[in-house]
């Protein structure tokens, strides 16, 4: 099971975002509309050969590997950076105020707040990925969320989680 860890965006794609995936060989993509996210088998040159009939020219996409990659020569890596995985064992006691569930109809206030946080990649259909939480300041400003981003059968990745004012005056909306 945590072997999927290793490759979490190949298993998402496999298991709980099939349906969303774009796939040829060994390589399998989010749809570029929904995330830049894309994975590879085995980082192979025949993958990354797959991969690239998955990928348009000029466009950017992003892979989560467990050790750096040996990128073939037509590839250019724009940004490599370390990033840490955790995992929660137990849950929590919740918090007073009350994440409220965020639909297609908040996606215009949802890009513009991972527009200005920078959360990392949130597009207009990301919210398919899973479910996403936000809460709301007392003027009705979305002003911090998370979701779900990668799925597979054992694991779930919380990510765009992302507060715009550090120390806001949040009022529980529900019912409202």
């Amino acid at each position: 099971m945590l072997e999927s860890l290793d490759n979490p965006i190949w298993f998402a794609l496999r298991t709980e975002h099939r349906l969303l995936a774009r796939s040829h060989g060994l390589a399998r993509r989010y749809p570029p509309d929904v995330s830049p996210l894309a994975a590879l088998l085995h980082p192979t040159n025949d993958a990354f050969a797959d991969l690239q009939r998955l990928v348009s020219p000029g466009e950017h996409v992003a892979l989560f590997t467990a050790s750096p990659l040996d990128v073939p020569g037509d590839w250019q890596v724009d940004r490599s950076r370390w990033i840490d995985q955790m995992i929660c064992e137990a849950s929590l006691t919740p918090r007073p105020v009350v994440p409220l569930p965020l639909g297609t109809t908040d996606v215009p206030e949802m890009l513009e707040l991972t527009a200005a946080t920078e959360p990392g990649p949130f597009l207009p259909q990301t919210i398919q990925m899973g479910s996403y939480f936000g809460i709301r300041a007392s003027d009705r400003r979305l002003v911090a969320m998370a979701g779900e981003r990668l799925r597979s059968t054992a694991f779930t990745e919380i990510s765009a989680v992302c507060t715009l004012i550090p120390n806001f005056a949040a009022t529980d909306m529900r019912g409202t």
